[in-house]
């Protein structure tokens, strides 16, 4: 993907969650997901199939266990933050279940 800046705050959640920078640049590097929010801003990870393609270029199989599970929020080229897992979709409640 493209090359990012890191803000204050994504540098403070990188130290909290206990991702290694390392791994994080690795990350950035071999992103190959990205989904748009309603904000303007986009959602980045890695695929299966970007990790596959991570491990035959010579990615550590232990980093890459442990940057597929991240994802981080960008805008622009600037890193918002980054976090374990995926992004929450937006749960619709059906018109039964209002209240």
């Amino acid at each position: 993907m493209n090359s990012f800046s890191m803000s204050d705050h994504a540098s403070r959640r990188l130290y909290q969650r206990a991702i290694r920078p390392a791994d994080f640049l690795c990350f950035l590097a071999h992103a190959d997901w990205e989904s748009r929010q309603r904000n303007g801003s986009s959602a980045i990870g890695l695929t299966n199939s970007g990790a596959s393609e991570a491990l035959e270029a010579g990615i550590d199989p232990d980093t890459i266990r442990r940057i597929r599970s991240l994802c981080a929020i960008v805008d622009g080229s600037n890193v918002v933050t980054e976090y374990r897992g995926r992004p929450r979709r937006r749960q619709t409640l059906r018109r039964g279940d209002r209240r």
